[in-house]
C-alpha cells in the first residue's frame, strides 16, 4: 500500500501513466511548480551537497512550519533538462514519504491514515503536487538538485489542511476543567496568585526530555488528567497555524516574541509520553498543581485557548 501510495502520488502530480525510476523519466510537465529561486552552476565539494539533501520537518517555525525536501537527478549524456525532470521527480518522492511518517498524534501517523482512508490519499496527493521548489541547480558534478518545500499549516494546500480535519472529524468539543478552591491540589495562598494573573500564554519547558512532534500534543498532569488538547481547541485554528507552537530557544520564547505572549506562564514538564498504543513521546506530562495553574490561566484569560497560545521548548 506504501508504495502504491508514493506511486500514485508521482502519478497524479506530473501527469504520467507510470513512475519509472528518477533517472529514467522521460516527461515531467513544470506546470503547477512554483520556483521562487533558481541556482544555476552551484559550486561545492561533494560533502557539502551530501549533507543538504536530508528530508527536514522544520516544526520549531511556529504557523510558517514546513518541509523540506531535496531530489536529485543525474546528468545523463550531459542532458541537463533531463536531470532537472528527475530531480524533480525524486523530490516529489522524498515529500510523499516525508509526509507520511509526520505524526498526527502519538498513535498514528499519516502514513496509517493513507492506509485506511482514500480520502487522506486524495488529499495528501494534491499537497505534494502543489510543492514550490525553493532552489534548483547544478552542481559541480554534474547532477542536478531542486530543493522543494510544503507548508505544514494552512487553510489550503498545507499537510495538515490535508489530513487533520479527516482525523478530528470525530472528536467534540470539551470545554477544560473549571478550577475551584473546593477541586484544587493548590494550597490557599497559591490559588488565590493563579487566579488574580492574566497570562498571556502558557510555555511547557519539555528540553532534555525527548520531546518529538505532532499536530495534536497533550499537556496532561501526573495522574493521567488532560489538561490541554485538540477537544478544547478551535479545529480550523489548528489547521491554519497549529495548536502549539514549538521552539527550542528558550530566549526567543521568553521576548514575547513567541505566541504565548509577553507574559507567559512557564511550567516544566516532568516527563513526556506516548498515547495508549504507543511509546511516541509527544504528550508533555505536568504536576497536578501546575496542571490547575494552566488551566486556571485558560479560564482567566479566554483569548488564550482561542488563539492557541501554547509553546512547548524542547
Amino acid at each position: 500500500m506504501r508504495k502504491f501510495f508514493v506511486a500514485s502520488v508521482l502519478a497524479a502530480s506530473m501527469g504520467l501513466s507510470a513512475v519509472a525510476g528518477a533517472a529514467n523519466v522521460a516527461t515531467v510537465p513544470d506546470a503547477g511548480v512554483t520556483v521562487t529561486k533558481k541556482v544555476v552552476q552551484v559550486q561545492q565539494a561533494a560533502p557539502v551537497a551530501q549533507k543538504s539533501l536530508n528530508s527536514v520537518v522544520n516544526w520549531d517555525k511556529g504557523a510558517d512550519a514546513d518541509i523540506v525536501v531535496v531530489g536529485m537527478g543525474k546528468k545523463g549524456n550531459g542532458n541537463t533538462l533531463m536531470a532537472r525532470r528527475a530531480a524533480i521527480v525524486d523530490g516529489y518522492r522524498n515529500l510523499a514519504e516525508t509526509i507520511g511518517g509526520v505524526q498526527i498524534d502519538s498513535d498514528t501517523t499519516v502514513r496509517d491514515m493513507e492506509t485506511e482512508s482514500d480520502v487522506i490519499r486524495t488529499n495528501v496527493s494534491a499537497v505534494v503536487k502543489g510543492a514550490r521548489i525553493l532552489e534548483e541547480g547544478e552542481l559541480a558534478n554534474g547532477d542536478y538538485y531542486v530543493k522543494m518545500s510544503l507548508p505544514l499549516f494552512g487553510e489550503k494546500s498545507s499537510v495538515a489542511a490535508a489530513v487533520l480535519p479527516e482525523a478530528l472529524k470525530k472528536v467534540d468539543y470539551v470545554a477544560p476543567e473549571k478550577i475551584t478552591k473546593k477541586n484544587t491540589a493548590l494550597d490557599k495562598a497559591e490559588f488565590k496568585e493563579a487566579k488574580s494573573l492574566k497570562y498571556t500564554g502558557v510555555v511547557i519547558d519539555c528540553r532534555g526530555l525527548g520531546l518529538d512532534c505532532t499536530f495534536a500534543p497533550q499537556i496532561l498532569d501526573n495522574n493521567g488528567r488532560g489538561i490541554y488538547g485538540c477537544e478544547n481547541i478551535d479545529k480550523d485554528f489548528a489547521v491554519s497555524k497549529g495548536m502549539v507552537e514549538y521552539s527550542k530557544d528558550m530566549d526567543f520564547v521568553m521576548s514575547g516574541k513567541s505566541r504565548a505572549g509577553a507574559n507567559p506562564l512557564v511550567i516544566k514538564a516532568n516527563m513526556v509520553k506516548g498515547g495508549t498504543n504507543s511509546v511516541n513521546p509527544v504528550n508533555a506530562v505536568v504536576a497536578q498543581e501546575d496542571g490547575d495553574k494552566v488551566l486556571l490561566a485558560m479560564q482567566n484569560n479566554k483569548e488564550l485557548l482561542q488563539n492557541c497560545a501554547v509553546v512547548f521548548v524542547r
